[in-house]
């Protein structure tokens, strides 16, 4: 099927068009879904916190690292989940070792040049990054919520145990 357009314009850009929208929309779903304006936004700067915090020398066992917050000068603790890094990274179809490790000092890299002139950049104009985190935080959060076998919103499910 061939479409009319306009001239100028060719599908490969309106196809750019419907995923950057696309995108938006995911983004929006996302924070409506977590109940919080900014939700998106606050994962993905979590995520770039956890790159740089992983390989921090001060990583206790507990892997808690303590960094000060360059957007509000505030100490803040971070647990680094080496394991949702690695869902990100996958997401991002980062599969060796050699591009996760170029990928992580590529995001330090942007971190150093672009927090040092802007202290309010959230990576958020990296689409590719923001669509990996909401789709692995979507992908675990429904996940997890079908272990609520006991939903009261479910009749035909079991009800949770009363504590009596």
């Amino acid at each position: 099927m061939s479409r009319n357009l306009p001239t100028g314009i060719n599908s490969g850009k309106i196809e750019n068009c419907q995923g950057l929208y696309r995108e938006r929309i995911m983004t929006e779903m996302f924070n409506a879904y977590m109940d919080e304006p900014l939700a998106i936004k606050k994962d993905v700067l979590n995520y770039v916190n956890m790159i740089i915090g992983v390989d921090a020398e001060h990583l206790g066992p507990d892997m808690m690292w303590k960094y000060k917050d360059p957007q509000t000068g505030e100490l803040r603790a971070l647990k680094i989940d080496e394991r949702y890094i690695k869902n990100v990274e996958e997401r991002l179809g980062l599969k060796t070792e050699e591009q996760r490790a170029s990928f992580r000092n590529s995001i330090r890299k942007i971190y150093g040049q672009k927090l040092s002139v802007d202290a309010n950049y959230d990576f958020m104009d990296n689409l590719e990054l923001v669509k990996a985190i909401t789709d692995v935080r979507l992908k675990s959060d429904i996940a997890g919520a079908g272990s609520f076998d006991w939903c009261p919103g479910q009749p035909h499910q079991r009800r949770k145990p009363e504590i009596v």
